[in-house]
């Protein structure tokens, strides 16, 4: 190919010279016809290279004109082909097809021309052609805006068992989004990245969780979002049924006659403490050291609860007990005085209870 070149220069000299000094005859016709042929056959003579190559095709978003893709182009491959007499020596990181959308004047699908960036060796080769299948593509493009949308968190997971999720707080609620027009008018909130709750037991804060739902956003506030949540116990409620009632400090001089034996209570606390509770000796208690003599009385009831727990719904302040004297010793026989401890069993007879 240079050969050519160098014989075509020559020739056009020639015949430039020959005009001038008007010395066109026979001989320089001759001569010209010659140099003619000698050019054609060089030509034909000479091998020219063609190579294709495959690369994928750029989007160029950094645009200033207010507009930025919206959609996918109509192809992400662009083929590249290649003639001249060293094109064997090029490959795809010499040539990166890319669309400047700075040329996108209005919103919607545009068919624009596939450029070509070339590496330093790609643009020293003078005699290399290039060529783009498809020269043009389609993509969608749109009017960019600013604008501000709701931040919505993502759980993933279950606390531990006896726990529940109570709240979420997420800081800031809502984030300056920049992006094509049609996306940020139609989206009510943008996504966090996941936060896991799974087998948690205590309320914990995320920082700088992230965005997640960044499609096609060109920019988002620099505000680092925060989500925290709120992990407590569930709370639960249980009745227990014939509750014993236990009477102590009774004095010698009187004895039960009437009396509540079981009652019913309602505990409420932690799932996990009120599912494990377990009734204990002495839960329900009543003093009867203030009684001297025979007679029905109103009696204070003393109910153990443990702290990690209370009692809900009725609750039973007093309970009415009826005394009878006890009967006098008979000579010789012994009265067993010792405090009386009523239980459901040694009481069937019902008695009065006041809260």
């Amino acid at each position: 190919m240079k050969t050519f070149k160098t014989l075509r220069s020559d020739f056009y000299e020639l015949v430039r010279r020959l005009v001038r000094e008007k010395k066109v005859d026979l001989p320089a016709l001759v001569t010209c016809f010659a140099i003619s042929c000698l050019i054609v056959w060089v030509y034909n003579s000479q091998k020219v290279e063609t190579k294709t190559i495959n690369a994928e095709l750029q989007i160029e978003k950094n645009n200033s004109n207010g507009f930025l893709q919206s959609g996918p182009p109509s192809t992400q491959y662009i083929q590249i082909t290649l003639k001249g007499e060293n094109a064997e020596m090029f490959d795809s990181s010499d040539f990166t097809p890319y669309i400047d959308l700075s040329y996108v004047s209005s919103s919607g699908i545009q068919n624009l021309p596939v450029l070509l960036r070339l590496s330093d060796r790609a643009k020293s080769s003078i005699l290399l052609q290039t060529g783009c299948t498809p020269s043009h593509v389609e993509i969608e493009v749109d009017q960019i805006i600013t604008g501000f949308i709701d931040v919505e968190p993502v759980i993933s997971g279950k606390p531990a068992s006896g726990y529940e999720l109570k709240s979420i707080l997420i800081e800031p609620s809502r984030v300056m989004v920049r992006g094509p027009k049609s996306i940020i008018e139609g989206k009510n909130f943008v996504q966090t990245k996941v936060v896991n709750v799974t087998n948690a037991r205590t309320s914990f804060k995320n920082e700088d969780v992230g965005i997640e739902d960044t499609l096609f956003l060109s920019e988002i506030s620099d505000e680092s979002v925060s989500v925290e949540v709120e992990i407590v116990p569930i709370k639960a409620t249980r009745t227990i049924d014939l509750v014993p009632v236990t009477y102590k400090n009774v004095n010698p001089a009187v004895e039960i006659s009437k009396m509540v034996g079981s009652v019913s209570v309602d505990i409420h606390g932690n799932k996990s403490d009120v599912d494990s509770f377990s009734v204990p000796k002495d839960f329900i208690v009543v003093d009867c050291s203030s009684v001297r003599s025979a007679g029905k009385y109103n009696l204070p009831v003393t109910i153990n609860v443990p702290s990690n727990l209370e009692l809900t719904g009725e609750i039973y302040k007093n309970i009415s007990v009826t005394f009878n004297t006890k009967a006098v010793q008979v000579e010789n026989k012994r009265v067993d005085e010792s405090p009386v401890e009523a239980s459901p069993a040694e009481n069937s007879a019902a008695g009065d209870v006041d809260d």
